[in-house]
């Protein structure tokens, strides 16, 4: 069962959200990375987490890439460290 809202732009308040993807799984990286580009566009702050992107294995050197910002640079941010 689905239900389908729709959401006033001009009365809603833009929300952070929180990405933490598989970062070794490229499919996990990449989705995640084109769902928060919607969100961007619709206003909201869009903040990604995850294991550290110089391992090897890791793929969120994609979401630098992308341009979004890593939760760690939020918080450094939000309590004035940077």
């Amino acid at each position: 069962m689905t239900s389908s809202t729709t959401v006033d732009p001009a009365t809603s308040k833009p929300s952070r959200i929180l990405f933490f993807p598989l970062g070794w799984v490229l499919a996990h990286t990449l989705r995640c990375i084109e769902i928060a580009r919607v969100l961007r566009q619709r206003g909201h702050e869009v903040v990604f987490t995850g294991d550290d992107p110089r391992l090897p294995d890791s793929r969120l050197h994609l979401v630098e890439e992308a341009r979004f910002r890593e939760a760690a640079d939020v918080l450094k941010q939000q309590l004035n460290l940077a």
